[in-house]
């Protein structure tokens, strides 16, 4: 499905800036990395774990939000207002984007459970 494919495209990203502004190789800058990169994978988790069709479309209008917004802020961050705190949007925008994926999470719940086998 496309939006597997956008998910893998914007952690990819993020994990090639990531990696680009790395200045020295270290285990604390992979733990960031992987918490920039979490959103993602948990927004394909829970796209295979959709069932039904307002579910799927559901889980599919999130990944993209997520990806999309996530890029934006990311290349908004790293390139475009470039500062000495630039490096916290590793930080910032996964928090951001769990905390929109955590609260749609209960919003799928409840909507796989009352459209639960109508794929």
């Amino acid at each position: 499905m496309i939006f597997y494919s956008i998910g893998f495209m914007a952690a990819l990203f993020t994990a090639i800036v990531g990696i680009v502004s790395m200045a020295d190789f270290s285990l604390g800058a992979l733990g960031f990395l992987f918490w920039a990169v979490s959103p993602y994978i948990f927004a394909a988790y829970l796209l295979k774990k959709s069932t039904g069709n307002v579910a799927v479309t559901f889980t599919s209008l999130l990944s993209l939000v997520v990806a999309l917004g996530g890029i934006s802020l990311l290349l908004y961050a790293m390139y475009i207002e470039k500062d000495a705190q630039s490096a916290l949007a590793f930080v910032v925008i996964p928090t951001y984007q769990w905390g929109l994926l955590l609260l749609s999470t209960l919003v799928l719940y409840l909507i796989n459970k009352k459209y639960k086998g109508t794929k």
